[in-house]
């Protein structure tokens, strides 16, 4: 959360502080938590040292992030072209549309029901 909160003030002078650029950082963030749950849960189940060699690769990552963000957003040029996870596609549509259309409450109680009918789908199948 510290870097998702930081990153918004990186991006905030190329693109503002805008729900647009909170809602985007968002999904972003989401995407990189999804891939590196995956195949940082993948990588650490095979190996003996994975989650030291995991967390020792992030703290790299995380260093270098201050000297590459001018360069990368320039260089990228849209914060928006993101939709590969269900949870960015629904952080997305949130932001862009929901949000000027539908109340918070009736937005709660849409995802209220769909969960529950995910939660049952999911319990049927298993």
């Amino acid at each position: 959360m510290v870097i998702e909160l930081l990153g918004t003030r990186l991006i905030a002078p190329f693109y503002g502080a805008s729900l647009y650029v909170w809602t985007s950082l968002i999904a972003v963030t989401l995407i990189a938590l999804a891939i590196g749950y995956y195949l940082g849960g993948i990588w650490a189940d095979r190996t003996r040292s994975g989650l030291s060699l995991i967390i020792a690769i992030a703290e790299l990552l995380t260093l270098i992030i201050p000297w590459l963000t001018g360069s990368v957003l320039l260089a990228t040029g849209s914060i928006y072209a993101i939709s590969t996870v269900d949870s960015v596609i629904g952080t997305l549509f949130l932001g862009f549309y929901l949000f000027p259309l539908v109340s918070s409450r009736e937005i709660f109680m849409s995802l209220g029901i769909a969960l529950l009918v995910l939660a049952m789908t999911v319990a049927w199948i298993e």
